[in-house]
């Protein structure tokens, strides 16, 4: 929960300096259910998030590097910087968790 928090408010600087493009959805205060739903599911599990759920997707087992890729479009991202910052999964190149 601490680290998504952390992340989160990283993620918020990064908006406000102009970094990142698009919204920024914070899950301030959503972070314990979040963790816990990510930490509650196993391997073959499908997590289906929405937004705020920095949480439940690091937990699950999603690398802090992905998430930071995605956010500020890099083609190294998940979704290869072709898509929003609160549109990703885990596709067959990614291999979490």
């Amino acid at each position: 929960m601490l680290l998504a928090r952390i992340l989160d408010d990283k993620f918020a600087s990064l908006y406000r300096m102009g970094k990142i493009h698009g919204g920024v959805f914070l899950g301030r205060g959503q972070e314990a259910l979040s963790a816990a739903t990510g930490l509650a599911l196993r391997k073959g599990d499908v997590f289906a998030p929405l937004i705020r759920d920095a949480a439940g997707r690091l937990a699950f087992g999603e690398p802090i590097l992905d998430a930071v890729r995605n956010y500020l479009g890099s083609s190294l991202g998940p979704t290869r910087g072709r898509d929003g910052n609160i549109h990703r999964a885990a596709h067959a190149r990614v291999s979490w968790p």
